[in-house]
């Protein structure tokens, strides 16, 4: 998987939900769980690479208007346009 470099600050937000604790990424939309803090933003991390990855390998072109959306901003946080 391929490693990304923050193009600015990113707020991560690991608060506890329902027994484990949840991180998000407001300005991207995307949310992982895991048993620790440490543990959620780990998850959230992967996710957030895996979602570009995924993104990247359908490309731009064959994504849904949403899709495509969620991927621009993300290129954006990551740096990776």
């Amino acid at each position: 998987m391929r490693t990304y470099e923050l193009s600015k600050r990113l707020s991560v937000r690991a608060r506890p939900y329902c027994g484990e604790f949840r991180a998000s990424i407001p300005a991207a939309k995307l949310t992982a769980f895991g048993a620790t803090r440490r543990e959620a933003r780990r998850n959230l991390a992967d996710l957030t690479s895996a979602t570009m990855e995924m993104c990247t390998a359908v490309g731009p072109d064959r994504l849904g208007p949403g899709p495509a959306r969620h991927y621009e901003d993300l290129q954006t946080i990551l740096g990776a346009r």
